[in-house]
C-alpha cells in the first residue's frame, strides 16, 4: 500500500483539528479552503470527515478478508 503524501497531509490535518476539538463541518470548510479534495475530487463535507476519522485504514489498521492487522507504515 502506497501513501499519497498530499492526501496524507489532509488526513493528518483533519485528525489534528479533531483532537483540537473542531467539529467535522468546520474541518471540511477548512480543508476545502486549503484546496484539498476527496479521493473523488469533490469538496469535503462534514460526513466525509466523520467517515475519515472513523476509518480503520487511516488509524493504521489493515483489513483483509475480515481479519485485522496493524499496519506498520507511517
Amino acid at each position: 500500500m502506497e501513501i499519497d503524501v498530499e492526501k496524507a497531509k489532509a488526513v493528518k490535518l483533519a485528525f489534528q483539528m479533531t483532537i483540537d476539538g473542531i467539529g467535522a463541518d468546520n474541518i471540511a470548510v477548512k480543508l476545502n479552503k486549503l484546496g484539498y479534495r476527496t479521493k473523488n475530487g469533490k469538496f469535503f463535507h462534514g460526513q466525509s470527515i466523520v467517515r475519515m476519522i472513523r476509518s480503520e485504514i487511516y488509524k493504521g489498521w489493515t483489513v483483509a478478508n475480515r481479519l485485522k492487522g496493524r499496519n506498520k507504515t507511517q
